[in-house]
């Protein structure tokens, strides 16, 4: 495959999460029957796994010769999930010579690890290793392989950087005196408030807070609009998502505010679900990741993220 831009910046060269795209079968895999090794497609990674530490060497050793132009980018990326404390390492051919990458001691999450192509134009084999760091069974996955202009990446990320927490022209101000009443129904009508607000402000009364106001102080803690990206994580799954967006937590806190807003008849709660869901409308794409908009790709998730936004914002809309 040629490298398939994902954005001004970026670009795939295997799109390893997509069975149908995947070019898996160009890696070659040595045996690892030993300690168990495995190495297969899933339907939305590559994953691997070993029974055991091999008694020398790595537990993974895999290797393709990719032979694509990088003319225009400068990093080599790798988006993988290795098993705890495991090592990866990484060499790459290209036509300025060999190039050798060592990670730390991974963590338990997600990782995209930036490999420098020293002025490289094209790129030749790329060999992965992975080191074992417990006697028994690991496993993991890799997403993609991909590369990078890190000069033109700050570009990018610059255009969702567009609003603050006044919106003007989008919101009423902040003096603005809304009336505490659901606009649809949607969650609550106006008779059933009544009642839920007694049920509350007693619950309150008796232990000095409720869940309803516990979620609300979360969501008050975090600024939706600096969460407004290329795409809307899936809640706190990051299998799809890009490292940059893992503290995204955009979904799930603008009903929390909403709610309690509604409830305690706080505007300033109120005011906050409605930034929530304009920084949910200002995201590129309501979906968890690029690999939801590959070019020429088929996975999706539009199930979860989009059904999940479409939810939200209309809640919001109600409430706030």
């Amino acid at each position: 495959m040629k490298p398939t831009p994902i954005n001004m910046a970026e670009a795939i060269i295997d799109p390893l999460w997509d069975p149908q795209l995947s070019e898996l079968s160009r890696w070659q895999v040595e045996p690892g029957g030993e300690h168990g090794l495995r190495v297969y497609q899933n339907w939305c990674f590559a994953g691997f796994e070993w029974a055991r530490k091999p008694a020398s060497g790595p537990a993974l050793r895999m290797s393709r010769r990719f032979d694509v132009e990088s003319t225009g980018y400068d990093r080599l990326i790798i988006s993988i999930m290795a098993p705890a404390n495991a090592i990866l390492h990484l060499a790459v051919t290209t036509d300025r010579g060999q190039i050798a990458f060592e990670a730390p001691p991974a963590p338990a999450e997600k990782k995209e690890y930036a490999i420098d192509l020293q002025g490289a134009l094209r790129l030749g084999e790329v060999s992965l290793e992975l080191d074992a760091a417990d006697a028994g069974m690991a496993n993991g996955w890799i997403n993609w392989i991909g590369l990078q202009n890190s000069a033109l990446l700050p570009r990018h990320l610059a255009q969702f950087e567009r609003f603050d927490a006044q919106w003007e022209t989008y919101l009423k101000p902040p003096n603005y005196d809304p009336t505490f009443a659901p606009s649809y129904g949607i969650l609550i009508n106006a008779d059933e408030l009544v009642a839920f607000r007694a049920e509350h402000d007693a619950f309150v009364a008796q232990h000095g807070a409720s869940p309803y106001t516990i979620a609300a102080e979360a969501a008050a803690r975090l600024v939706p609009e600096q969460m407004i990206h290329d795409y809307v994580n899936f809640w706190t799954d990051t299998r799809y998502c890009r490292e940059r967006d893992t503290s995204h937590l955009l979904l799930h806190h603008g009903p929390a505010a909403a709610i309690a807003g509604l409830l305690l008849r706080d505007k300033t709660l109120l005011r906050l679900a409605a930034r929530y869901a304009l920084s949910l409308a200002m995201c590129a794409h309501w979906d968890d990741g690029f690999i939801c908009a590959f070019p020429g790709g088929n996975f999706e998730h539009r199930c979860f993220v989009q059904s999940l936004c479409v939810h939200e914002t209309a809640l919001i809309l109600d409430l706030a």
